[in-house]
C-alpha cells in the first residue's frame, strides 16, 4: 500500500477508553486513506487505516464524532466529515480488518469489535489563504521613466496563497485604501518596511500613473486598517483584506518614511554586463554583471561592483536582463565562465568589489529594485561573481543555469 499520509499522534480530547480496552505501547505514526474505487491509498476520502506489526487496522467508528479530532484534521489539512465505512465497503472486506479505537490519550484495542469503521472525507478548501509577504513604496522616476522603489511613494502590498495545494504564482499585488488610516498605522507601515517612522502620509498624490496601475491590473486589496494603541506591528492591526472595499483610486495611500539616521539608503543606479576581449572592455548582452548603487540621501555618493551568486535564481537573472532592455536571461552562472568574461588579473586591476550578496527575488517581483539583498556585506570570493547572457529571442526556451 502506497504511504501518502504521515501524522504524529497527538493527545486527543473527544472520548474516553473503557475498562475493556488496552492502550498500545507503540502508537501509530502513519495513516492511510483507502479509496473505495482503488486498492491504493489515494485521493481525499477513504477508509482510515494504519499498518502495525504486519497487520492492517481500521479506526472504529464512535457514535459521537461531533468533537473535533486533531488527527482527522491533520490528515486532511482541512475540514472533514466522518461517515460509516459500511456505506462504501462490503462487509466481506471489513471483517478481515482488525479494529482500533482513538481515545483522549492514544490508540487502544478493545475487546468488543464491530464492522463500524471510520470513512474519512476531507473537504477541499478552495478558498485562498492570503498572507502578507511583502510591501513597498513605488514611484515613477522621471529620468529613467521606470517604476522605482524607495522610502516615499504609493504603498503596494503583496499577498501569497499559503495553502499547500496552491499553484505556483498564486499571489496578488495591490493598493491600500486610506479609510480609518491613522498616524500610528503609518508609523507601523514604515517600520514594516524597515524605517523608523512615517514623516508624511496621505492619498491623492499620483506617484504611479493610473494607466500603469490599469495595465498591471493593480486594484485595492486592503481597506479599513484599524491599528490599536497596543499594536506594535502592522500585521496585528485589524483590516478588511481582500474582502471588498468602497474606495476609489484617489484614496490609494502614499507614505513618506523617515530615513534611518545618516545611514546610506542605496538604490539601483545602473546595471551593465562587461566583457574583456583583446585588451578592450565592452558592454553587451552577455558578460560579468556589474551594478551601480546611489545613496538616495546623498545622490552624489555612488558605488559600483559585482554580484555574488548566493541565493541567485532564474527570476533574478531575468529581472537583471530586463533592467537593461532584454526579455530574459538565456543563461547565467559564476565560476569558471566568469573568468572567461573577465580574467582575474583584469578584475583585480579594476579594483571593484562585490556590492550585492544574497539577492532574493520573490515570484511577485517585476523589477530588480523590488528584490531583497545584502548591500556591501558578503561572504563571497570573486569566483562567485555572477555572469549573465541576456536575450530577446522569441523562441524562449527558459533560463539555463551554468557554472
Amino acid at each position: 500500500m502506497r504511504n501518502v499520509l504521515a501524522v504524529v499522534l497527538v493527545v486527543l480530547s473527544f472520548a474516553h477508553a473503557d475498562d475493556d480496552c488496552t492502550r498500545w505501547e507503540i502508537q501509530p505514526e502513519q495513516w492511510h486513506l483507502l479509496s473505495p474505487n482503488s486498492s491504493e491509498s489515494e485521493g481525499r476520502s477513504g477508509l482510515l487505516l494504519t499498518e502495525m506489526w504486519g497487520r492492517m487496522y481500521g479506526v472504529g467508528y464512535i457514535n459521537d464524532e461531533s468533537e473535533i479530532n486533531p488527527i482527522y484534521h491533520e490528515i486532511c489539512n482541512s475540514e472533514y466529515k466522518v461517515h460509516l465505512a459500511t456505506k462504501y465497503y462490503p462487509d466481506e472486506m471489513l471483517k478481515h480488518l482488525s479494529q482500533l479505537q482513538l481515545f483522549e490519550d492514544g490508540v487502544y484495542s478493545c475487546d468488543e469489535e464491530s464492522l463500524d469503521f471510520v470513512f474519512l472525507e476531507c473537504v477541499n478548501n478552495t478558498d485562498p489563504e492570503w498572507e502578507l509577504v511583502g510591501a513597498g513604496l513605488y514611484f515613477l522616476d522621471d529620468e529613467t521613466e521606470e517604476i522605482e522603489k524607495g522610502r516615499e511613494g504609493l504603498l503596494l502590498v503583496h499577498f501569497a496563497d499559503q495553502r499547500e495545494e496552491a499553484e505556483e504564482g498564486s499571489w496578488l499585488s495591490g493598493t491600500v485604501c486610506d479609510d480609518r488610516f491613522t498616524d500610528h498605522a503609518a508609523d507601523l507601515s514604515c517600520q514594516y518596511l524597515g524605517y523608523e517612522s512615517a514623516e508624511e502620509w496621505g492619498s491623492g498624490r499620483q506617484y504611479v500613473p493610473a494607466s500603469i496601475l490599469e495595465e498591471y491590473k493593480i486594484q485595492t486589496l486592503v481597506d479599513d486598517i484599524n491599528c490599536g494603541e497596543s499594536d506594535t506591528n502592522i500585521t496585528e492591526c485589524e483590516a478588511r483584506v481582500l474582502e471588498g472595499h468602497d474606495c476609489s483610486s484617489s484614496e490609494n495611500l502614499w507614505l513618506k518614511c523617515a530615513s534611518n539616521s545618516d545611514e546610506p539608503e542605496w538604490k539601483f543606479d545602473a546595471v551593465q554586463l562587461y566583457a574583456y576581449n583583446e585588451g578592450h572592455i565592452s558592454t553587451g548582452p552577455e558578460g560579468l554583471l556589474f551594478v551601480g548603487l546611489e545613496d538616495m540621501n546623498h545622490p552624489e555618493d555612488r558605488i559600483g561592483g559585482t554580484v555574488c551568486d548566493d541565493d541567485f535564481n532564474d527570476h533574478a537573472a531575468d529581472l537583471f536582463c530586463q533592467s537593461i532592455g532584454y526579455k530574459y536571461a538565456e543563461a547565467w552562472g559564476s565560476s569558471p565562465e566568469n573568468a572567461h568574461y573577465f580574467p582575474a588579473e583584469v578584475y583585480e586591476s579594476w579594483n571593484h568589489r562585490i556590492v550585492l550578496d544574497d539577492v532574493q527575488c520573490d515570484e511577485w517581483t517585476t523589477h530588480i529594485s523590488e528584490c531583497e539583498a545584502r548591500i556591501l556585506e558578503h561572504d563571497c570570493s570573486k569566483s562567485e561573481n555572477i555572469w549573465l547572457k541576456c536575450s530577446n529571442k522569441d523562441d524562449e526556451e527558459g533560463t539555463e543555469e551554468e557554472g
